[in-house]
């Protein structure tokens, strides 16, 4: 998932992402899912695996995208989940052995395995 650059309360190292930047509004124009939610209405499947301290992509604005999809495309909330973690922030999650597991074993799940014909 990319960065929600302007979502309130999403910020980087204690400031607003995107405040002063003109590329980072280039990047939140152009990436952000938040504004583009038809790229997504295909069936993919994402799973959100947040800290409840994450600031950079707060739970609350996962969940709303979540929502906005499931509004325009209501099959999409089986391929959609919103995971969060106490005590942990976006850095944490992102070497957590236990969430990266969790997150892969939820996204197999969503896509049917290839059968080869070998046993």
């Amino acid at each position: 998932m990319t960065s929600p650059w302007d979502w309130p309360g999403s910020t980087i190292n204690g400031h607003r992402s995107g405040q002063g930047r003109p590329y980072a509004q280039w990047f939140a124009d152009q990436l952000d899912p938040s504004r583009h939610l038809e790229r997504f209405r295909r069936g993919v499947a994402i799973t959100f695996e947040l800290g409840e301290s994450d600031h950079h992509v707060p739970g609350e604005n996962a969940r709303e995208f979540v929502s906005e999809l499931c509004r325009l495309e209501p099959a999409a909330v089986a391929q959609l989940r919103v995971q969060t973690y106490p005590g942990r922030d976006h850095l944490a999650i992102t070497t957590d052995g236990s969430a990266l597991a969790a997150a892969l074993g939820w996204l197999l799940t969503q896509y049917p395995q290839p059968q080869t014909g070998v046993d």
